[in-house]
C-alpha cells in the first residue's frame, strides 16, 4: 500500500490511547491521580486525556533520549495518522516536536476505510516487529496482543504472523500475562501492570511452563494454589534479582515433591509465634488483626496426611504480607534440599555396593583345610556386625 506523505501542524494530531507502549504507564499515572476514575482513558478525545498522554509520553522521550536524537538528526520517519487524525505510529515522535516548538510534521494518512483492526495490524507491522529500533516492554507487549485477540478480535495467526512470531509462542505469552494478572490481583494491585517487576519475564515464563509439568498437574487444586502463591511471593520479594526464575524452577519443584518436608524445615527456620515477623503480619502496621495467621499455623501444622501440608502451605502464602516474611525462607528450604540432592548423587548407591557385595560374598569357596581361616572369621564378624547395623536402619525405616 503506497500512501503520499502530507505536512500536517504538529499540534493537529491526537494521541491515540490505545497505544501498546503505554499500557502500564497509564496504569502507573492513575496510581499517581487517585482522584481519576478508572475508566479515565476510555475517551481519547477528552483534552484531560490527551494532556494525561502527552506527559506520559513526556517522561517516555527523556528516559529513551528520543528529544536529542531528534533535535540533532531532524524527522526521520513520517508519523502515521487514521483519517480522523490520530496517531497510530509517531506518537513520542509529534510530542517531541511539540516540545521543541516546530511548526510542521511530515506525515502518511491512513485509507478512509481502514477499520480498528487494519490499524492495529499496522501498529503491529511498524511497531512490534522484532527488528524495531525501539523495544516494547514484555507486559505493554503481551496486553497488546491480548487487546488485538479479545477486544478487536484478530485471529491469534495473524497477529503472530505481524509480529514474526509462532502463534504458539503467542499463546503461552496469553497464559503468561493470566498469571500475570492472577499476581497483581493476589498482591492487591489488580490492574497496576507497572507494579511487575520489569525482569521477572523469565520467573513467569517458567512458572507457567513448569506449572504444567505432569508432576504438578496431577496434584490438588489446592495444592496447586499453594505452589502459585508461593511462586508470587518469591517474584514480590526477589525485585531487582537476576535469580528469581532459578528460585522458581525449585519451588515448584521441590513443592511438589516434599511439601511436608517444607513445612517442617520452614517451621525451623521461622521462629513461632513471637518473632517480630509474626508480629508485623499480625496488624500489617494498622492494628487490626487478619482473620487467620499463617505463621501459627506453619507452627502447628499436622503432617500426618498428605494434603495437610499444601493446606499449611496455602494459608502461608495465601497473603503477600505474609509471604514477604516466609518468601526468603522458603527460597533457602529449596536450595538446602537441592544442594543435598546433588549430595545424594555424589554418593555410592547403596542397592548397587550391596548387590555387588552379595555377588562378591556368592563367589567366595571355603573349607576346613582353607588357609587363614581366622582371619576369614574375623571378617565375617565384621560384615555381621555391619549388617546387622543395616537391618536396624532399615527395620526403623519400614516402621516409618
Amino acid at each position: 500500500m503506497s500512501l503520499v506523505k502530507i505536512k500536517v501542524r504538529v499540534e493537529f494530531p491526537l494521541y491515540r490511547i490505545q497505544s501498546g507502549r503505554t499500557h502500564r504507564a497509564q496504569s502507573k499515572y492513575l496510581e499517581q491521580h487517585p482522584e481519576l476514575p478508572s475508566g479515565f482513558f476510555e475517551d481519547p478525545e477528552d483534552d484531560k486525556v490527551q494532556e494525561a498522554q502527552r506527559q506520559i509520553l513526556l517522561q517516555m522521550i527523556e528516559e529513551e533520549g528520543l528529544a536529542d536524537d531528534l533535535e540533532d538528526c531532524g524527522q526521520q520517519h513520517p508519523i502515521v495518522l487514521t483519517k480522523d487524525g490520530f496517531i497510530v505510529n509517531g506518537n513520542r515522535r509529534i510530542t517531541a516536536l511539540r516540545e521543541q516548538t516546530v511548526e510542521y510534521a511530515i506525515a502518511v494518512v491512513l485509507p478512509d476505510d481502514a477499520q480498528s483492526d487494519e490499524i492495529y495490524d499496522t501498529e503491529l507491522a511498524l511497531q512490534m516487529a522484532r527488528d524495531t529500533k525501539s523495544e516494547y516492554n514484555w507486559i505493554d507487549e503481551l496486553l497488546h496482543v491480548r487487546y488485538g485477540n479479545k477486544v478487536l478480535k484478530e485471529p491469534i495467526e495473524r497477529i503472530a504472523k505481524r509480529m514474526r512470531k509462532s502463534k504458539d509462542e503467542l499463546r503461552t505469552a496469553l497464559e503468561v500475562l493470566t498469571f500475570v494478572d492472577e499476581y497483581i490481583a493476589w498482591a492487591g494491585q489488580a490492574g497496576q501492570y507497572h507494579k511487575v517487576p520489569d525482569d521477572m519475564e523469565q520467573a513467569f515464563g517458567d512458572l507457567v511452563s513448569r506449572m504444567k509439568a505432569r508432576s504438578v498437574d496431577r496434584l490438588s487444586a489446592n495444592a496447586k494454589s499453594a505452589i502459585k502463591h508461593a511462586c508470587f511471593a518469591v517474584i514480590k520479594a526477589g525485585r531487582g534479582s537476576g535469580k528469581v526464575y532459578e528460585a522458581i524452577r525449585s519451588i515448584i519443584q521441590h513443592m511438589a515433591q516434599q511439601p511436608a518436608e517444607i513445612v517442617e524445615r520452614l517451621r525451623e527456620l521461622v521462629d513461632f509465634p513471637a518473632s517480630e515477623a509474626r508480629a508485623k503480619v499480625k496488624d500489617g502496621g494498622t492494628g487490626q488483626k487478619p482473620a487467620g495467621d499463617p505463621f501459627a499455623r506453619l507452627a502447628d501444622a499436622d503432617l500426618a496426611s498428605t494434603a495437610q501440608p499444601y493446606v499449611t502451605l496455602a494459608k502461608a502464602f495465601e497473603r503477600p504480607d505474609a509471604g514477604a516474611v516466609v518468601a526468603p525462607k522458603l527460597v533457602e528450604v529449596v536450595e538446602e534440599l537441592k544442594e543435598e540432592k546433588k549430595e545424594e548423587k555424589k554418593q555410592p548407591n547403596p542397592v548397587q555396593m550391596l548387590e555387588r557385595a552379595e555377588l562378591a560374598l556368592g563367589k567366595v569357596k571355603l573349607d576346613a583345610k582353607s588357609a587363614r581361616i581366622e582371619r576369614v572369621a574375623q571378617l565375617l564378624e565384621q560384615i555381621n556386625g555391619h549388617v546387622e547395623k543395616l537391618s536396624e536402619i532399615v527395620g526403623k525405616s519400614r516402621k516409618k
